[in-house]
């Protein structure tokens, strides 16, 4: 026979039991044992037998940053995009698809002829994975740019030290020199102008701060103008970069620093039309190439960050 229980004393059973804290709190690590969690994490991956396990401890390190996270989001977000796209013109009526067929025919790649039927099935699977990936992409450029405000904390420290340059070395360093460190210091103001912009409209949206329509139009544009501005102003500052810098005795060392500086300027070169079109009210280009051309940025940042954090 099973015994019955009054209300009153399996509540009072519930409450007089200990209630142990979460695991995530019953121990929050201090300064030494945060170093010495880093450092297991960073050798996890020698000692892990799994490779699923290795990539993802390579992927947490990947994400340990802020630059890190925005870096894979931005990656994952392009990726999401050119697929959803792909997808959408994949399931698009009859007539796009019989250009889409022959054009696989002039490419000479064997595409096999299905019944309408099973066209149509493809054709609807297609739209559905499109219409997720149409609800995961904001969600992604949400956590985008909630990340991006933090990006002023950094504007700071950098203002911070191109003022303690200016003051220290301004007077030693010859005219191309100067205009390097005032391409700096327009950066900065930039970047500032950059993240403001890109802050207040998004909190507008969400009922945080109250902005009209126009003024996040406007907002938006200038945005859209602050980005230009810094991808052709860091193309010349590469530029001068590339130019003023003396050469290295270590031979090793100067073909890495050739070879990260390439990667960054192809990046921006890659940017430098994609800028244009977002600067654009009409745009000019379709949206599919402007994601082919930030294919590269976006691998490229990833690959060198998952290098990097090999």
């Amino acid at each position: 026979m099973v015994p019955t229980v009054s209300l009153a004393s399996a509540y009072n059973a519930r409450h007089v039991e200990k209630i142990e804290p979460p695991a995530a709190e019953a121990a929050l690590p201090t300064a030494p044992d945060s170093i010495a969690a880093q450092k297991a994490l960073a050798n996890a991956a020698n000692t892990s037998s799994s490779a699923f396990d290795r990539f993802l401890l390579h992927f947490c390190r990947c994400i340990n940053t802020r630059s890190g996270t925005d870096t894979t989001l931005f990656f994952i977000s392009n990726l999401l995009r050119i697929t959803c796209d792909s997808l959408d013109a994949f399931s698009s009526p009859e007539p796009a698809f019989g250009a889409t067929q022959r054009l696989f025919r002039l490419l000479r790649v064997r595409f096999p002829l299905c019944s309408a039927a099973r066209l149509s099935f493809l054709a609807t699977l297609a739209r559905r994975v499109a219409g997720i990936i149409k609800l995961i992409v904001p969600m992604i450029g949400n956590w985008r740019t909630m990340n991006r405000m933090l990006g002023l904390l950094g504007v700071y420290v950098d203002a911070k030290d191109v003022i303690f340059r200016i003051r220290t070395q301004l007077s030693n360093l010859n005219p191309p020199g100067r205009f390097m460190l005032g391409l700096e210091t327009i950066q900065i103001f930039i970047a500032a102008v950059y993240h403001v912009s890109d802050a207040a409209p998004w909190l507008s949206k969400k009922k945080i701060i109250s902005l009209s329509p126009k003024t996040c139009s406007r907002l938006d544009k200038i945005n859209a103008l602050c980005w230009l501005a810094e991808v052709y102003i860091d193309l010349v500052y590469l530029l001068m970069q590339r130019a003023q810098r003396a050469p290295c005795v270590d031979k090793q060392a100067q073909q890495d620093w050739e070879g990260k500086w390439k990667i960054k300027f192809l990046k921006q070169l890659s940017w430098a039309p994609v800028t244009v079109h977002g600067a654009m009210a009409q745009g000019i280009m379709p949206e599919f190439a402007s994601l082919l051309l930030a294919a590269y940025p976006a691998s490229a940042s990833m690959r060198m960050l998952w290098n990097e954090t090999a």
